[in-house]
């Protein structure tokens, strides 16, 4: 993860902001990372130009400082409260990645499209539909923490980590999920009828 210091992973974890929410900004002007963090279903991002008060280079899609006024991280993470939190599977490189979006079919093809993380085999294994997504998928996330590994795509002409992606079997990855989501919406869980077939990776940990 070395695009992004341990400062900024630290205050992204701090405010329980999901890494999926996060991009990477970095060479680009204001208007071309709004633009594509809004295809992208992003909200924040990092290695922005810094800022005039305090040389921070952390902010919202809207070009505010996220670190000069944490005020708007409430703000932005209540815009995206709702949607489907989701277990994507590469199986070319046996990867689980959990991630959030309120356009799945769109961000699943973009996955693929892009070979985040260097597959261009993703696919839907699960999801379930929740009022704070945000936050279930940062617990989620949390829970399979001892599992993140370290990938790396080109994006935009680069070389660009990703961050929300676990070397696991789809079974922990799916307990985790489960156990992170309100029990009142656990009903609404779908996963696809080969997930624990087929994506079981049996990775020693």
């Amino acid at each position: 993860m070395g695009n992004m210091t341990s400062e900024q992973l630290s205050f992204f974890a701090h405010h329980k902001i999901p890494l999926s929410q996060v991009f990477d900004a970095r060479g680009m002007g204001r208007t071309h990372y709004q633009e594509l963090m809004k295809n992208q279903d992003k909200y924040f991002a990092f290695g922005t130009e810094p800022c005039k008060d305090g040389g921070h280079t952390l902010r919202s899609r809207s070009g505010h400082c996220v670190e000069c006024n944490t005020a708007r991280i409430t703000f932005m993470m209540r815009a995206v409260k709702e949607a489907d939190v989701y277990i994507a599977a590469s199986r070319s490189k046996k990867f689980i990645k959990i991630g959030s979006s309120t356009e799945l079919a769109r961000r699943i093809n973009y996955l693929s499209k892009e070979s985040y993380g260097g597959a261009d085999d993703w696919i839907c294994v699960a999801k379930v539909h929740c009022a704070k997504a945000g936050s279930v998928e940062f617990e989620a996330q949390k829970k399979l923490s001892k599992f993140r590994t370290g990938a790396t795509y080109s994006h935009s002409g680069r070389i660009t980590d990703a961050y929300e992606i676990f070397s696991c079997d789809y079974r922990f990855a799916r307990t985790a999920l489960i156990a992170s989501v309100p029990e009142a919406e656990r009903k609404g869980f779908w996963e696809r009828p080969d997930s624990l077939l087929n994506y079981n990776f049996l990775v020693d940990r």
